[in-house]
């Protein structure tokens, strides 16, 4: 989940305590360390802009990824940004910040269609609702 502004640590428990329940309330098992991820805008741009993750991508292209790597913060922001979303509201950021890991991934990678596998996101389209 995407936030306007960074979170104390109160606003997050009570999101993730939220999400949780929702999720409870739908049927499903949250997890129960992250039952929603949470990165504000300020979070993922400075992941995007920053040497970690265009370190990740130039070697999963090719090594794949690291299970440790795979659950970092840099590689759950650009799979978030890269994956099919459900937009419920519009959002100028999320589109900016979408190209921006898209223009990331185009300079980086090797292969990005390897880079897409070694992410879990060469999967077929789903059907739209």
């Amino acid at each position: 989940m995407l936030t306007r502004w960074d979170l104390d640590r109160p606003q997050r428990r009570r999101a993730q305590a939220g999400f949780a329940a929702l999720q409870r309330a739908l049927g499903f098992t949250p997890d129960c360390d992250y039952p929603v991820e949470l990165f504000s805008t300020h979070a993922c741009r400075a992941i995007l802009e920053g040497s970690a993750l265009a370190a990740i991508i130039a070697r999963a292209s090719t090594c794949g990824i690291a299970p440790h790597t795979a659950q970092s913060d840099e590689t759950e922001v650009l799979r978030s940004l890269l994956d099919q979303r459900l937009v419920v509201t519009h959002s100028s950021c999320l589109d900016q910040l979408t190209e921006q890991a898209r223009a990331l991934v185009r300079r980086t990678a090797h292969d990005p269609s390897a880079l897409l596998r070694a992410l879990g996101l060469d999967r077929a389209p789903q059907a739209r609702i």
